[in-house]
């Protein structure tokens, strides 16, 4: 009664395959990550490191490095496929967002060049009124 098993035709080895491939591929994916995420880490150092590190635009709007960042982290859908490549994609993602986080709420509004000057302009103004509001607060005697 029993029958012996054909190799060709045993679903149970090729599943015990995909477990194997499916483990491997997660964990070139996860040091890919991290190779990713050191190459994110040294491009954002190396940018901060300039004296005045200038901004970018495209199209005449503001684009952060934690929005390219997060466009990276969209490469974790091709992990499966290729690993190596997403996972190099998605670390380098990461260490922009990082590095940007404080920046958070400026991303993906899409400014105009023109909006932020007059927005930093405006801000330069207010700020520069409240220290002479301070600085004359100090100098009135109280009655």
């Amino acid at each position: 009664m029993n029958k012996r098993k054909d190799p060709d035709n045993d679903k149970s080895l090729e599943d015990k395959d995909n477990v194997k491939t499916s483990s491997t591929s997660s964990s070139n994916y996860e040091k890919s990550v991290k190779i990713g995420e050191s190459i994110g880490d040294l491009i954002t150092s190396k940018w901060n490191s300039q004296k005045k590190p200038g901004k970018v635009y495209i199209k005449n709007r503001r684009v952060h490095h934690g929005e390219v960042g997060t466009s990276m982290g969209i490469a974790e859908a091709f992990k499966e496929s290729d690993p190596i490549i997403s996972g190099i994609l998605s670390g380098i993602g990461k260490g922009l967002i990082k590095d940007d986080i404080a920046d958070k709420h400026k991303w993906f509004t899409f400014k105009k060049k023109e909006d932020q000057e007059t927005t930093d302009l405006t801000n330069k103004i207010e700020d520069s009124a409240n220290v002479n509001n301070e600085g004359s607060q100090d100098t009135h005697p109280d009655n």
